[in-house]
């Protein structure tokens, strides 16, 4: 257990502060004790991946939960005992939940806060020609706003560019609710720090950084947390600096991202293999160089250094680095089809008619998730330059990804993927995935011998020694 700790000292002249009532103004352990016993409410505003993780947390605690979503299908599923989103773990916890009466669901946001003793905002924030786009967010706050009842507690969770919840959230919800933060609700801002298909047990362990503008506010939002998070909580003086501590450290992750193509890129020029350069250099303990990788997909890390940048624009700073590193990261997808268009060159063979296998279509590994997945933006290249496509991933149903809309054929087995294929294309390492040895390919594939490994899980020595041409992001030893 890591013990709660404080960083920092909270902003002046903020909110106010005249004292807040009701649930809010709970002693913590009160606040605690209201939850773990289910007299509290927690209504859970957005069911995605997230959402559903967030509410089932708070179920698990003890308390009470309403779901809010405006997909009919999400509510339709929590309000029958059914996480809105197969996160693993989820499902027991809605089922003892659906039968002992604490959870429930409802397309009104207005409605559920009205009942709720904590209001949590979990929806998606999204960028969109790389401008920052709020309207989930905002439209969320003015269906809460309408409904809040004082003495709650709401705590934004939502990834935010800082100033974003002092800027634009809050005169929201004191707009429409007639209360102001810090004296007729509290109010928090604490992101979430998990990644979809491990989400409840990143929760659960990682610190749980929290920030707020008053010192009744954060004391109510850190008694609530500390109910659902086992790694303990960070506070910091203000719901800026813990925005900026989220968007901060994607972004970190998004430029070490970066350089890994960067330098990936240099090896294959220069005969060097990426990954032993890498193993070899984070033997130094400064130094942590990422695997590089056919693109960055997923909700968060291709998203939010555009938040960042968004932020930074209105403050008239320029972040050239940032802009540089989502430049490359973007691009990696079409230097994947180069790859695959040299291993097939070599084999005799151009890139259109020839037939490729795609192992793998999520955006990461042993997760059924498309969003902005580089696999995806792979398979329309490959169909744009002439190549034949046929899809095999073990967490999608051939129907699934046949309705993708991109003329793909699906595969319902590894072997029937691989067995006409002219080259076979690894994009995501799934655990079935890095079980295969290239003597497997080599045995799988009856029309052809290239092979394209995205993920860097096969051993290129082995591949070459068996007459495959092979190609890997990074491998310009081999």
């Amino acid at each position: 257990m890591i013990n709660h700790v404080y960083i920092g000292s909270l902003r002046s002249g903020v909110g106010g502060c005249l004292g807040l009532k009701g649930f809010a103004a709970s002693e913590g352990d009160g606040i605690k004790e209201a939850i773990r016993s289910g007299e509290a409410v927690v209504a859970v505003v957005g069911l995605g991946w997230m959402g559903v993780a967030t509410a089932a947390l708070f179920l698990d605690a003890g308390a009470r939960v309403i779901g809010v979503d405006k997909d009919p299908l999400a509510v339709e599923a929590v309000a029958g005992g059914k996480p809105s989103k197969p996160e693993p773990g989820a499902d027991l916890i809605f089922e003892r939940a659906f039968t002992d009466g604490r959870v429930t669901a409802t397309g009104d946001a207005s409605q559920a806060a009205s009942q709720g003793d904590v209001v949590a905002l979990v929806v998606p924030t999204l960028a969109v020609n790389g401008e920052a786009d709020y309207s989930a967010l905002i439209n969320a706050a003015k269906g809460v706003g309408v409904g809040l009842k004082e003495g709650s507690c709401v705590i934004v969770m939502s990834t935010c560019a800082p100033t974003v919840t002092e800027r634009r959230v809050k005169p929201v919800l004191e707009g429409y609710s007639g209360l102001r933060a810090g004296e007729g609700f509290a109010l928090a801002y604490s992101p979430i720090r998990a990644m979809a298909g491990r989400a409840l047990r990143d929760m659960r362990s990682y610190p749980r950084i929290l920030g707020a503008d008053d010192p009744l506010s954060l004391r109510a939002s850190e008694a609530v947390l500390s109910t659902i998070s086992d790694g303990g909580i960070v506070k910091v003086s203000s719901l800026r600096a813990a925005e900026a501590a989220k968007i901060f450290e994607t972004t970190y992750r998004d430029l070490n991202i970066a350089l890994a193509n960067e330098l990936a890129r240099l090896c294959e020029r220069l005969g060097i293999d990426y990954y032993e350069a890498m193993e070899a250099a984070n033997t130094q303990p400064y130094s942590h160089l990422h695997r590089p990788g056919v693109g960055v997909g997923g909700h968060c890390i291709p998203v939010y250094p555009y938040l960042l940048m968004d932020v930074a624009r209105e403050s008239n700073v320029k972040l050239p680095l940032i802009e540089e590193a989502r430049r490359i990261n973007e691009a990696a997808p079409r230097r994947a089809v180069r790859l695959i268009a040299s291993a097939l060159r070599e084999s005799g063979r151009t890139l259109a008619r020839s037939k490729i296998a795609l192992l793998g279509l999520s955006y990461r590994e042993d997760v059924k998730e498309l969003r902005l997945s580089p696999a995806l933006e792979v398979a329309a290249l490959l169909i744009k330059k002439g190549a034949k496509v046929t899809v095999y991933d073990p967490y999608f149903q051939p129907g699934e990804i046949q309705g993708l809309g991109l003329d793909l054929k699906a595969a319902s087995t590894l072997r029937s993927a691989l067995k006409e294929a002219h080259c076979t294309a690894i994009m995501v390492a799934h655990k079935e995935f890095k079980s295969l040895k290239s003597s497997d390919l080599a045995a799988y594939m009856e029309e052809g011998r290239a092979v394209f490994d995205g993920p860097g899980i096969l051993n290129p020595l082995d591949a070459r020694s068996i007459g495959l041409v092979y190609r890997g992001i990074g491998r310009g030893g081999h």
